[in-house]
């Protein structure tokens, strides 16, 4: 989806409001109105959008529940959350987490661009890249070097997605090339940015798992959503059901139903985070990934993510 718009603070943070999961104020720092303008490209869990004014402006997240990527092609995107001020160049990426308030201001010189995250989005690619749950949020660094390495590469993807934001014809716009493109921009991310997982996402692959074990898990990650057994996945697997546990114990470090349980919350998840406000509810959601009892479902997500379903369908 691509959005923009152009006009006062006020007209920008009515498009910000209907993009974003939670609100960003947009507003002119010295006496003088600003004309702004801001161009928005969203695929699957990813927000990318530049902004661009004609005086200096601040927004304000109040209660930022996403990742966010600071970038600045030109010129300087000055950051602070929690206290702590960071500056985005074209050297240097800055960081903001989610759980506390952030802004960001810069001046007419400088044109920001930001990546949003969706909440749960980057959890999920993690674990699909260990091949194993993760405890949210994530302690990423509050900034990350642009020059070399990962950080090099990562910027020169998000480069590609943001020539797209103007080539309303471009293959971003098709389904097949967007999945992919986010799913490397979130990767990417991962292995650019320090965080409590970086060591193990950068150790040499383990052994792999037994053949059998990761039958189990291709099947319940092609199809979560159907109605599996210990020893439903034991018959996929080739093995018995005792077998099938004692597998997943020793090389995936929880059952296999626990496995099962947090493929379908992580589903769920990004459902709730990324569906447009009243297209769907929770229960419907629920029902869809494999809940029957919603209570428990709530419970479990309230574990997982820090809050209800019904919270996160809010703010979307």
């Amino acid at each position: 989806m691509f959005a923009m718009r152009a006009g006062s603070t006020a007209e920008i943070q009515q498009l910000a409001d209907e993009i974003f999961s939670a609100p960003r104020w947009v507003t002119a720092i010295g006496a003088a109105p600003a004309r702004c303008r801001l161009r928005v490209l969203r695929f699957g869990p990813v927000i990318m959008s530049e902004w661009e004014a004609d005086e200096a402006v601040q927004v304000t997240a109040p209660d930022l529940d996403d990742y966010n990527i600071g970038l600045a092609p030109a010129g300087r995107l000055f950051t602070e959350q929690r206290g702590i001020v960071t500056t985005a160049t074209t050297l240097e990426g800055s960081v903001y987490r989610p759980g506390s308030p952030a802004r960001a201001w810069w001046r007419p010189d400088t044109r920001p661009v930001t990546v949003a995250l969706a909440p749960g989005a980057l959890e999920a690619e993690l674990e699909s890249l260990l091949g194993h749950p993760v405890r949210g949020p994530l302690r990423l660094s509050r900034r990350f070097d642009l020059s070399r390495g990962m950080g090099r590469s990562w910027s020169a993807l998000a480069g590609l997605v943001h020539a797209e934001l103007c080539a309303a014809d471009g293959m971003i716009y098709r389904p097949m090339i967007a999945e992919r493109l986010w799913a490397s921009m979130l990767g990417g991310l991962l292995l650019a940015v320090h965080h409590q997982y970086s060591d193990e996402l950068n150790e040499p692959a383990a052994p792999s798992r037994p053949r059998s074990v990761k039958r189990a898990i291709d099947a319940m990650e092609a199809d979560p959503a159907r109605p599996f057994t210990t020893a439903s996945l034991a018959r996929v697997a080739g093995i018995s059901a005792r077998s099938l546990q004692d597998g997943f114990r020793r090389h995936v470090g929880v059952t296999p139903m626990i496995y099962l349980q947090d493929v379908r919350l992580g589903r769920a998840h990004l459902e709730l985070s990324t569906s447009a406000p009243g297209a769907i509810t929770v229960s419907e959601v629920a029902h869809r990934w494999g809940f029957v009892h919603l209570g428990r479902f709530a419970a479990a997500y309230r574990r997982r993510f820090g809050l209800l379903p019904s919270e996160t369908l809010r703010e979307t």
